[in-house]
């Protein structure tokens, strides 16, 4: 256990400091403020602050920590050894950076919150991001940095113990979609109909009959392909299914269908299933989440919260510290759309070793419809079977 001194035990100081050093690390931390307390502690033991107390290990402060709401950052990314580092502090500090500043500027999203122009569907650019302008986005920063402070731990205290954090690779199916032609509603699959005919996509026409009428199976319906390469695999295997309406009328299904219900039901008597909240069905439904599978760029892949390690989310209008835990994702389907494939494979490896260094999760979401065609559907299985 590690006992940490702070003039003040805010809610942000309590929050990075136990997810870098009891989440990442291991570690379990305590706080106080009695100096009285500090000095006959005689267990593992440091301060963070503006000045040191005396002799002992010490982590100055860039003074975010202690602040409230939201308020623009002076930031200057430097390199730092292998890796890179911002809110630079003295050299009476153990570390060269305030490394828990920084990750909690990270991992609350602080610079979403600071004024910025959406994209055309009203998301924070990836382009604006601290990591993809200082070229970090790819690396699991935050975890980086928290075995630079094991080091200066071990240091101080040898027999400091760490508890043992097993590296887990994670797929997640989003089955927005579940099927191309079925379950679609006699509206969608008239007005389809319809669209196919008078746009002149004949193809499209023949093989939504062929599928509508039994004589083959639809292209997105790849359930059973997927539990079956799972089984022994060294991944982690999950499905999210929509709950409200589509983004778009003609991508909906019909989810009273009894097909759609069926689907769901098989899935889940193999593996876990979560849901993929529509806009609608958040107005209209009041939800208790207890993980959200929503941290990363939906166009570019890489680690939005600088961390590969699962953590809570970071309240800053109101302060708190929530108990929804944010899965930390590496890439989904569209992160990859302005790549050509062997830059995927390379980057998805490059994204898996910088997991495993850090004993991280890698966590992969893929669309269901990825495997809909034949030459999709075969790259994408051989991500399966050769990378994860």
């Amino acid at each position: 256990m590690l006992l940490l001194f702070t003039q003040q035990v805010s809610p942000r100081i309590s929050y990075v400091f136990k997810h870098i050093c009891t989440r990442v690390l291991g570690v379990e931390v305590t706080f106080t403020s009695s100096i009285d307390t500090f000095i006959g502690h005689q267990g593992p033991k440091a301060s963070y602050g503006a000045m040191s107390l005396g002799n002992e290990l010490f982590f100055q402060s860039q003074g975010i920590l202690l602040e409230h709401g939201v308020e623009s950052q002076e930031i200057t990314v430097k390199p730092w050894e292998e890796t890179k580092g911002f809110f630079a502090v003295s050299d009476q500090s153990a570390l060269p950076f305030d490394i828990f500043a920084a990750s909690f500027y990270l991992l609350s999203r602080y610079e979403e919150y600071l004024p910025h122009v959406k994209d055309a569907v009203g998301r924070y650019p990836s382009k604006e991001s601290l990591a993809y302008k200082n070229q970090f986005l790819q690396t699991p920063i935050v975890d980086v940095w928290a075995l630079k402070l094991k080091a200066v731990f071990v240091a101080a205290f040898p027999d400091m113990a760490f508890q043992k954090k097993e590296s887990e690779n994670h797929l997640f199916i989003q089955a927005e979609e579940p099927y191309r032609y079925k379950t679609k509603g006699f509206l969608r699959a008239l007005f389809s109909y319809s669209v196919d005919l008078f746009g002149g996509r004949f193809r499209e026409l023949f093989n939504r009959t062929r599928v509508i009428s039994g004589m083959r199976r639809d292209p997105y319906d790849r359930f059973k392909y997927l539990i079956t390469a799972s089984k022994n695999a060294n991944y982690k295997l999950s499905f999210f299914f929509l709950l409200g309406e589509a983004r778009e009328y003609l991508n909906g299904v019909t989810t009273y269908k009894n097909k759609f219900r069926q689907v769901i039901k098989y899935v889940a008597d193999y593996t876990e299933v979560g849901l993929v909240i529509s806009a609608k069905a958040q107005k209209d439904v009041e939800m208790e989440i207890g993980q959200d599978f929503t941290m990363c760029f939906a166009n570019k892949p890489g680690f939005r919260a600088g961390t590969c390690t699962p953590f809570l989310f970071y309240d800053l209008d109101f302060e708190i510290k929530t108990p929804l835990i944010i899965a930390p994702i590496a890439g989904i389907s569209s992160s990859f759309d302005n790549y050509e494939k062997e830059n995927i494979k390379n980057i998805i490896l490059h994204l898996k070793r910088e997991v495993k260094q850090v004993d991280g999760h890698f966590i992969l979401g893929l669309s269901n419809s990825c495997f809909g065609n034949a030459k999709d559907g075969k790259f994408w299985r051989s991500i399966l079977t050769e990378t994860l």
